[in-house]
């Protein structure tokens, strides 16, 4: 498998423009707000980091649900 085919694979809303992650309906956290603003407002790579199973995927999918 290539890497454009890899692409697809793990990130479904490339194959259909109408898809919405299913975390996108989570309630949003405070930091949400905060992150949304940061990333949508500057044009330098964001990092995310902390440790296991705080919600980092779920804000970076929510992200990408609300940025759809």
């Amino acid at each position: 498998m290539n890497i454009l085919d890899q692409m697809y694979f793990q990130n479904p809303w490339f194959r259909d423009s109408d898809h919405r992650p299913s975390e996108a309906l989570l309630p949003r956290r405070k930091l949400y707000k905060a992150f949304l603003d940061h990333v949508t407002n500057t044009k330098q790579v964001t990092s995310l980091t902390g440790i296991r199973r705080v919600g980092k995927s779920t804000l970076m999918k929510q992200t990408i649900g609300e940025l759809l």
